[in-house]
């Protein structure tokens, strides 16, 4: 299945905080503010938001393993801890496309050294405001149409889950993931680079994990900078 009716509303307090230290700083100074007005236009025209997701009935768990009724395993790290409980699995993959990514890089290498830095920023901080976006849809959806609940989602390669199982995810979607969009190279990293996967389950029992970010489970947890943004 596949969603792309998304809409972006830029957080300049995000993308600060993306940008982070002197470049912080110094776009906080009215001088700069065009930078901020100029990277909201280029995500509004150059965004290409795309979830391609699925649901698989979930046959049990082994170790740290969930395992699906057609098969297939899936997970590493704290996954099946997080998802126990669980009738089904929701598997995702997101991405905003190429667009921006490609703009910033074209900026820096035209000499526009800080906007471009600013705007790779702003296609970091939009895929995971996608992602964000996707699992409050899907939550409100299985709720209202099921009465299902929905535990806490994580990411491959943002805990102690490896990013290995990105393959995983890729395959059980392979049916629905457009080719010419999202595709995975041979180290398990996606492409457009702007992109991520994700899981979570849903189901009308209580799960071993609800209402956490993907924060509380990251294993830089302690030294990040974003995490300020998803505490508030």
């Amino acid at each position: 299945m596949i969603k792309s009716d998304f809409q972006f509303e830029l957080d300049p307090t995000a993308v600060l905080s993306y940008a982070g230290g002197a470049i912080e700083k110094r776009l906080r100074h009215p001088d700069y503010r065009w930078i901020l007005d100029h990277a909201a236009s280029n995500l509004q025209s150059l965004v290409e938001p795309l979830v391609v997701w699925n649901r698989f009935t979930i046959a049990g768990q082994l170790h740290d393993k969930v395992l699906l009724q057609n098969g297939g395993k899936v997970g590493s790290g704290p996954l099946a801890a997080v998802v126990a409980g669980a009738h089904e699995l929701v598997v995702a993959v997101c991405t905003v496309g190429p667009a921006l990514e490609a703009k910033a890089k074209a900026l820096m290498k035209g000499g526009s050294m800080l906007e471009g830095i600013i705007l790779d920023g702003v296609a970091s901080w939009a895929v995971d405001d996608l992602r964000c976006m996707f699992y409050s849809w899907a939550m409100q959806t299985v709720k209202d149409n099921e009465g299902y609940r929905a535990s806490s989602y994580l990411s491959p390669g943002e805990s102690d889950w490896l990013i290995d199982d990105q393959r995983v995810i890729f395959e059980l979607l392979a049916a629905d993931i457009p080719s010419d969009r999202i595709a995975l190279t041979e180290s398990n990293v996606m492409v457009p680079f702007k992109s991520l996967s994700m899981a979570f389950g849903i189901g009308p029992d209580e799960m071993g994990s609800e209402g956490e970010s993907n924060c509380d489970r990251c294993t830089i947890r302690e030294v990040c900078r974003f995490r300020p943004l998803r505490a508030g």
